[in-house]
């Protein structure tokens, strides 16, 4: 690992380490951030379901070592930390990316259930999907867009993304076709909306409250299967082209990932 400024506050839950009169600490001045080996994950199709097999992303794991300067009630440590499910977690040298993460130690027998803590502490965030993600996620909003015509921009995340597209129309589309950098994919039909979720082949449209699965609508025309869903290959330009159909808007969301 390389040195690096020694970091010093964090947000989590949306709180700063620092309304405790808290800081972190590195001996070796140097991150302390640790991750885990990284493996695939396999798709297989069958009829409308999905199902993945094999091994999932291993997850990434923050090592924290704080000193509390002054004494801190750990009843207001515990409800700040100690939380049911994941939460937003950045640094102070970068507010703009975040992980998803909950805390992965026993709050309580660290600090011994005592009313009152001071002096070090050691803890773990862990975060089961091991991305850094935009606090602030960019997007691209086209208004009736037109045909043939090149809608350009880049991805600069670092390992691969898989976009969120929703489409607009009015009525009833039929053969909607677009092509994204180099995979063309149709939509064989959906009325007024339709939200494609590459990242997990959620694909659904909704009219009147009622949400309906599109997912057998989808077809990827020049993939290696009809349902391949499309990525984003790191720190990549990348075009999106309307091909065939009449729509109103199209918003696509990054979903940028950083290792």
């Amino acid at each position: 690992m390389k040195n690096l400024e020694p970091r010093t506050d964090f947000n989590f839950n949306n709180r700063w380490l620092s309304e405790f009169g808290a800081i972190l600490y590195s001996e070796n001045k140097k991150e302390t951030i640790k991750i885990l080996s990284e493996s695939i994950h396999k798709v297989r199709d069958v009829g409308d379901k999905r199902y993945y097999t094999g091994k999932v992303l291993e997850p990434k794991i923050e090592t924290l070592n704080i000193f509390f300067k002054e004494e801190i009630d750990t009843d207001e440590l515990i409800n700040w930390l100690d939380t049911a499910e994941p939460k937003p977690f950045y640094y102070d040298d970068n507010t703009e990316r975040q992980l998803m993460c909950i805390l992965n130690t026993d709050i309580k027998l660290e600090v011994a259930y005592k009313p009152k803590f001071r002096g070090k502490l050691q803890i773990e965030m862990i975060a089961y999907e091991p991305y850094w993600t935009e606090t602030n996620p960019r997007s691209l909003e086209i208004e009736n867009p037109e045909l043939g015509r090149e809608y350009r921009f880049y991805y600069d995340g670092t390992t691969d993304g898989y976009p969120t597209i929703f489409l607009e129309c009015n009525g009833t589309q039929e053969n909607v076709t677009l092509r994204l950098s180099d995979k063309e994919f149709r939509i064989k039909s959906f009325t007024n909306n339709i939200t494609i979720q590459m990242r997990n082949g959620i694909i659904t449209s909704l009219n009147n409250g009622i949400e309906e699965n599109k997912y057998a609508n989808y077809e990827c025309l020049n993939g290696w299967h009809v349902r391949e869903m499309i990525k984003f290959k790191p720190l990549t330009n990348n075009i999106l082209t309307v091909i065939n159909g009449d729509l109103t808007k199209i918003h696509l969301n990054y979903n940028t990932k950083w290792k």
